[in-house]
């Protein structure tokens, strides 16, 4: 490809990734470029090398952005091909360029995926596809499990058709996959207050200082040892392991990321996951170590646990049948009021 003529080191994990990122993108293409789709997935494919950072979020999303810009002139900062992706004629307006190229103004200021109707068919029927996907790969209405009362009063028949037969066709093995997947995942679904069964009715939270909690007794003393969970970069953690490009968790569809929790609930945005994640691991952590009580918790960034043991080990939980350690790092009292 062109990229290698320009670049000294060549990125090939990036390479590799971004190859994958813009061919599941190959469904939308078509669907929006008809003839040149080959031609939209060349030059996103090559824009993104060129300009994508891990700053500017999942590279999947990037992707599906770039695809879905890449040839549309509807946007008066957008710039003709002959600017932006013909290096061989115009290097030094690539070179400029950088990281902040017209395509990622246009990607930031409004991220148009694929047409609304269209978009909104394929969010409303996504779900659908997941539990019905023999359905629409056979259209043997023998198999079908769900109810699609209404779907015609919501979307014209042509969009829908264009959907399911898309669906069906090209994503079959995603959604089987993923249907199988959460069927297969046995972690509890704990609700998002379970944590209050296990409240620390001893003792209080008042503040803290780096590694130093202030609190302050309100029943019977005892010694207590203090330890943190962080929930923000554990649940990072656990999307790096099992959502991100080619994890064993997810699956791109028709543009949208679908994530299989740990639980086997289906979301399609990394928000519901990151709260499903958080709710199984903290109900997980607390029906196991009943020793363990709830002193603090700041919703989606931490949580401060009480023990009366000093040595209180981090918790394995399986996770796709691979064994993760929760992290429980000790925190220390301050003076008791």
């Amino acid at each position: 490809m062109k990229y290698y003529k320009y670049v000294r080191d060549a990125d090939s994990l990036l390479a590799y990734k971004a190859h994958i990122a813009v061919m599941k993108c190959k469904p939308l293409a078509i669907s929006k470029y008809q003839s040149r789709w080959e031609d939209a997935l060349d030059d996103a494919y090559f824009h993104i090398m060129e300009h994508y950072n891990e700053a500017q979020g999942s590279l999947e999303h990037y992707a599906l952005s770039v695809v879905s810009t890449i040839f549309l002139n509807k946007y008066s900062k957008e710039v003709g091909s002959d600017t932006v992706f013909d290096i061989e004629s115009n290097k030094e307006a690539v070179k400029s360029d950088e990281l902040n190229s017209p395509f990622d103004s246009v990607i930031q200021e409004e991220d148009i995926e694929y047409d609304s109707v269209l978009k909104q068919c394929v969010q409303y029927l996504l779900p659908l596809f997941i539990k019905d996907y023999e359905l629409f790969h056979s259209k043997d209405s023998s198999t079908r499990k769900m109810s699609y009362t209404g779907l015609f009063d919501k979307f014209p028949v042509e969009v829908i058709a264009q959907v399911f037969k898309t669906l069906g066709e090209e994503y079959y093995e995603e959604g089987k996959y993923i249907n199988n997947l959460s069927k297969d995942c046995h972690m509890r679904n704990f609700s998002a207050d379970r944590y209050r069964s296990s409240l620390d009715k001893t003792i209080s939270y008042s503040g803290r200082i780096g590694d130093i909690v202030k609190c302050k007794s309100i029943g019977v003393k005892r010694k207590k040892y203090l330890y943190d969970l962080n929930i923000s970069d554990l649940c990072s953690k656990i999307y790096n392991m099992f959502y991100d490009i080619g994890g064993v968790g997810s699956r791109l569809i028709y543009g949208i990321n679908v994530f299989c929790s740990l639980s086997g609930n289906v979301y399609f945005t990394k928000e519901e996951l990151f709260d499903s994640l958080e709710r199984e691991v903290i109900g997980s952590v607390l029906a196991m170590r009943t020793n363990l009580k709830v002193l603090y918790y700041d919703r989606g960034k931490e949580m401060i646990f009480t023990s009366t043991r000093d040595d209180e080990p981090s918790v394995a939980l399986t996770m796709f049948k691979t064994k993760v350690l929760i992290p429980l790092t000790r925190l220390f009292i301050g003076k008791l009021e």
